[in-house]
């Protein structure tokens, strides 16, 4: 990082969109290709669900990599990866309080909520 980057705002959104592109791909590849062990370490979900979220991951994450691309960041789009994160974490606790999973599985969901929640308030900071 060159020093007139230091304290920049926009860079420090490119900076938590790359990393929040990381997770996203090795959360996807995981789900993708171990989707019937993680499947039934979560309990009463199917592994064609986890395959899908795992896709849907690897989708997101590209959206991410060509959003951190841009020359300028659009301030819309990154508030809506904000809020899609933000709506992640929300649908993590409503899973965990109608206890669907097992209790790993309640455990990987909210350590993976976690992790959401952090990559928001980064992006956040950022915008």
């Amino acid at each position: 990082m060159n020093t007139t980057d230091r304290g920049d705002p926009a860079n420090f959104l490119r900076q938590s969109l790359r990393a929040n592109a990381v997770f996203s791909t090795v959360s996807g590849l995981t789900f993708a290709l171990a989707s019937g062990f993680i499947a039934s370490f979560l309990g009463a979900v199917e592994s064609w669900l986890v395959l899908a979220i795992g896709v849907q991951l690897l989708c997101f994450a590209g959206m991410l990599v060509w959003l951190a691309s841009r020359s300028e960041i659009s301030a819309p789009l990154a508030m809506a990866v904000i809020t899609a994160h933000l709506l992640w974490v929300l649908g993590t606790g409503i899973v965990v309080y109608v206890d669907l999973l097992t209790r790993g599985g309640n455990i990987l969901i909210v350590v993976l909520a976690d992790v959401v929640l952090l990559l928001a308030v980064l992006q956040a900071i950022g915008v």
